[in-house]
């Protein structure tokens, strides 16, 4: 499971491999970082020479990958590790096998191709696989690396992967934040520029009615243009809190949205319940730091200025139309709530939400009768870009966002079960 410990030089890397009879290609764990550089697991079924069947002389490959330092092709780091299937049956041992080599940007993973045999590993007499699920272990202690742009980061300072230049599209951001128990407002990490736009990840508490501190939200920021107040881009983001004990699953939250200038942030107030964040948990390093990881993958960003006097803008700004609508208008005449999910209408175009319309046999307002359920996906559309509050926000709830991420994000949201 990922975890993180960019100071430490020895560290166990671990990793549950799921549906392992149906393995057809690699497997990756999350990254932990150590020494300042990505570490990850990989597994893959391998095949040696001519087969007749698809089992024979098929084993199991298993190899420990350093991403390095993709702005530096020099980089190198020098690992002893010990890799080590473990037995998931009493009184059997743990199938291991151990090797030193220096990792570098030509030759960033080893291991290897015949680790166990396939038939040995899937034989349920040696207890290496349960439930078909199986778990590998790697203890790998790490020298100084050489070669590397930037060292060790400091408190709350990011570290970046896969870079390319601030016109790059995606990018891999790493965001330590230390003193955890005693943050009481926002943080915010220094920009990293993606399709030349400034991005910072961003955390705070978020407090109940009475200010005690009730989860930790995490967000991603865009400051987009100054200059250009219709800017937008969309971006894919997923955000991981990595775990800091073995054995517990990061924490994953995934989103694809729009970033403009009257909606730069998006993200979700309930990562984690406040009271989850006790090192006992596995969360918090004793050290009291968390460490995120954010992936972020954003589109060419529409309705920029030209930064170069006399050149004329690299992309278009889109046209929109301004409207004005009274709430009377938008809300459905039974319930009084902004509908959430499909919007129907009668012959007259008024409206009702998907919840109250079939407890219905005539309009409520004109009194004609539904013959047909009639689809306003005009009305959909414009509800879809607009911004609503949670339904549990009279019991503390901050979250502000698009309607298909409100319905999920209530699912789950911690303040549903505050009384």
């Amino acid at each position: 499971m990922p975890r993180t410990a960019a100071s430490q030089t020895v560290v166990t890397l671990c990793f549950r491999v799921e549906n392992i009879s149906m393995l057809r290609q690699r497997a990756f764990s999350q990254p932990t970082f150590i020494r300042g550089v990505p570490w990850r697991i990989m597994v893959q079924p391998c095949q040696v020479g001519a087969v007749e069947r698809a089992d024979q002389n098929k084993s199991l490959g298993f190899f420990l990958q350093c991403d390095g330092d993709s702005e530096s092709p020099s980089w190198s780091c020098k690992a002893h590790v010990k890799l080590r299937l473990m037995p998931q049956k009493p009184k059997v041992k743990a199938f291991s096998s151990q090797f030193t080599d220096r990792f570098h940007s030509k030759g960033n993973n080893w291991g290897y191709i015949n680790f166990i045999d396939w038939s040995t590993l899937m034989d349920p007499s040696r207890g290496y696989v349960k439930n078909d699920n199986i778990y590998v272990e790697v203890d790998v202690k790490v020298g100084a690396p050489t070669g590397l742009t930037s060292q060790d980061s400091k408190p709350n300072e990011v570290k970046i992967s896969n870079l390319t230049g601030p016109g790059r599209s995606k990018v891999n951001v790493h965001f330590r934040i230390e003193n955890i128990s005693k943050l009481q407002r926002r943080v915010l990490s220094k920009p990293v520029y993606v399709r030349n736009l400034p991005w910072r990840i961003m955390a705070q508490p978020c407090y109940d009615q009475d200010g005690r501190k009730l989860s930790l939200g995490i967000f991603l920021h865009c400051d987009g243009q100054a200059d250009s107040p219709n800017w937008n881009c969309k971006a894919e983001v997923k955000m991981r809190m990595l775990s800091q004990k073995r054995g517990l699953k990061c924490i994953v939250s995934q989103f694809s949205d729009t970033f403009a200038a009257s909606a730069n942030d998006w993200g979700y107030s309930n990562v984690i319940g406040w009271n989850c964040l006790d090192p006992s948990v596995g969360y918090v390093n004793r050290n009291d730091f968390i460490d995120l990881i954010v992936d972020i993958k954003a589109e060419e960003p529409q309705g920029l200025r030209s930064q170069i006097p006399g050149e004329k803008a690299s992309t278009t700004e889109s046209k929109k139309l301004v409207i004005n609508l009274p709430n009377d208008f938008l809300t459905c005449p039974i319930c009084y709530e902004l509908p959430r999910n499909e919007i129907f209408q009668c012959r007259n175009g008024h409206v009702v939400c998907d919840g109250c319309i079939n407890n219905l046999t005539h309009c409520p307002q004109c009194r004609l009768r539904f013959q047909e359920k009639i689809r306003n996906r005009a009305l959909e559309c414009i509800l879809e870009n607009l911004k609503l509050e949670c339904n549990y926000k009279n019991k503390g709830c901050t979250m502000v966002a698009q309607r298909r991420q409100l319905t999920e994000h209530e699912r789950t949201c911690a303040f549903q079960f505050v009384k």
